[in-house]
């Protein structure tokens, strides 16, 4: 699954793959290259600059999969996500110390600090 988002970076619209999933039984037949190169067709077709996603810190075997076709890890910036009731808490202008559940074990992060 895919979708186009804008960049204030690039001025212009660009590709967020949101999921790529092969079975573990295909993997490794050329699949995965296939989907992503077709994508990568489609992003260039509609003038992106990029193409974007997400890979879990524990998933190897993708990083290895994605940095063998070119791709490289973003080490300058931290995704952050709010919970529904922080959404909720801030939305209401209540701004207590929700803890987020979303945050990954072993990380440094203790939570919303504001």
């Amino acid at each position: 699954m895919f979708y186009p988002v804008y960049s204030t970076f690039s001025g212009r619209q660009n590709l967020f793959l949101e999921d790529l999933f092969v079975k573990e039984e295909y993997q490794g037949k050329g699949i995965g290259k296939a989907l992503m190169k077709q994508l990568a067709k489609i992003a260039l077709q509609m003038g992106a600059k990029r193409l974007d996603w997400y890979v879990l810190e524990d998933n190897k075997s993708s990083s290895r999969f994605y940095k063998h076709l070119g791709a490289a890890p973003l080490l300058d910036r931290r995704t952050y996500r709010m919970s529904e009731k922080s959404l909720e808490s801030l939305a209401n202008g209540v701004m207590t110390n929700v803890k987020n559940k979303f945050i990954p074990s072993g990380s440094t992060d203790k939570g919303n600090s504001y």
